[in-house]
């Protein structure tokens, strides 16, 4: 057996002894949380290694969910405890937004030192597949993996500033920042963008472009999600993930729209040195509601 083939065989086991465990990790929860059952677990929907996602029926409302299981992160700010459970699905409760995509339920395993959300299921995905042109079942590492010519400018116009309406609600409710803002935490459905992820900040866990970007924070943390939406702006114009902090020179040439060059420039600050809050890239003329 050649060794790439081996490698390849050896990764597979790997990854197909995690994926047992995990299962066997939403039985066993499951035994004591009996309002969902017929569990079907599902391929990577995201990038976290660790986290593993579950189509389920809920038994209480008679229909599906998406249960999914992250292990606890040791740097989680808050202890891990029932009562910090119980405040945060309450907090949690209180995101009504047309923009928010709501947490059907949240809880802790503390014998199985578990993190668990269940959300309804986004039939069209997220709008990381709009704009790779996946279905939301198929796998992160496997339908994200080629570039794509990007959004048109209507739609990018209008799915940003529906994000940033989210962002903005979940501010008025003295929320932290959201610090996982991106296309994959963005549920998209008949025109309609709704924001996910955002109980991340509170369990311990940074986005996927935080290590892109956590030496622009060192100075200015509260720009987080400042530069977390220049990330998905930019993916949405341009079909891919953009793999440096700030858009280089290359990254920008030849692009047909100077409303998009100017948007970015403007978000990351190129003309300034300074990164504009949320509530100002909203108040901009790109994102102004007078466009639409």
């Amino acid at each position: 057996m050649a060794v790439n083939e081996k490698m390849q065989r050896d990764r597979q086991e790997k990854m197909n002894a995690v994926r047992d465990s995990a299962y066997m990790n939403c039985q066993f929860y499951l035994r004591s949380n009996t309002q969902y059952d017929n569990v079907q677990q599902l391929k990577e929907l995201g990038s976290r290694i660790d986290k593993h996602w579950f189509r389920v029926t809920d038994r209480r409302y008679q229909n599906e969910r998406i249960l999914s299981i992250i292990p606890y992160n040791p740097k989680m700010m808050l202890p891990f405890t029932k009562l910090t459970c119980k405040t945060l699905k309450d907090l949690f409760s209180i995101l009504q937004h047309p923009h928010i995509f709501p947490m059907s339920d949240f809880d802790f395993s503390l014998e199985q030192k578990l993190v668990i959300s269940v959300q309804p299921v986004s039939i069209k995905g997220s709008l990381k597949d709009l704009i790779y042109q996946g279905r939301f079942t198929d796998s992160f590492y496997e339908k994200y993996n080629r570039r794509y010519k990007g959004l048109e400018l209507g739609q990018v116009q209008i799915f940003g500033k529906q994000v940033l309406e989210g962002l903005l609600f979940m501010y008025e409710k003295s929320f932290p920042q959201h610090g996982s803002v991106h296309s994959g935490n963005v549920m998209y459905d008949n025109g309609q963008c709704r924001l996910s992820g955002f109980e991340n900040s509170f369990i311990g866990n940074t986005s996927r472009v935080h290590p892109l970007i956590k030496k622009k924070l060192k100075d200015n943390k509260e720009a987080l999600d400042t530069l977390c939406f220049g990330h998905l702006l930019f993916e949405m114009c341009c079909g891919y993930e953009l793999d440096s902090a700030h858009p280089e020179p290359q990254h920008l040439i030849g692009h047909q729209s100077p409303q998009i060059v100017s948007i970015l420039n403007f978000i990351f600050g190129i003309d300034t040195g300074r990164y504009p809050t949320i509530k100002q890239v909203n108040m901009t003329s790109f994102l102004s509601t007078d466009v639409f």
